[in-house]
């Protein structure tokens, strides 16, 4: 456990609590110094000298360079003409109209059903049970009359 001394109380402060415990002062932490560092870098460099190469006399008057002189203009060279634009390619005549695709053709008829075949586990021969078929109606539905139709008798006990 590393102590420190409180910059405003002076009382001692563990070194990893951001604030001393006994005035609330904030003690501040490495990010705090690398702050300063950075100011402190960042003011070295804009108080640099703005160019090294000519540093100005302690006295007296700078010579000014005499002017170069301006380089010789070169003579103009002929101009090749340019040449004449091609005419516009003849736009293509216009594609003929594609033919109706072909309807698909009819999917061929379901095969015949074969008979479903049932085999037992103990060798017990069973015939083979009948193909399902069309449902055959001879007309309207009729009403039933018969036991089942009749209401339920109550024998006692609480349907609900």
């Amino acid at each position: 456990m590393t102590l420190r001394p409180c910059g405003a109380c002076g009382q001692h402060v563990q070194l990893p609590s951001l604030a001393c415990p006994h005035c609330g002062v904030n003690l501040g932490g490495k990010l705090a110094r690398s702050a300063a560092a950075v100011v402190m870098g960042l003011t070295l460099l804009g108080a640099d000298e703005p160019d090294r190469a000519r540093p100005e006399p302690l006295y007296g008057k700078v010579e000014q360079p005499a002017p170069e002189p301006a380089p010789e203009p070169e003579p103009e060279r002929p101009r090749r003409p340019k040449p004449a634009p091609e005419p516009p390619p003849e736009p293509e005549p216009p594609p003929e109209p594609e033919p109706p695709p072909e309807p698909p053709p009819e999917p061929p008829p379901p095969p015949e059903p074969k008979p479903i075949l049932v085999e037992p586990l103990y060798g017990v021969v069973l015939t083979p049970l009948p193909t399902p078929g069309p449902v055959v109606t001879d007309g309207p539905a009729r009403e039933a009359s018969g036991p089942n139709d009749a209401e339920p008798a109550d024998d006692g006990k609480n349907n609900r």
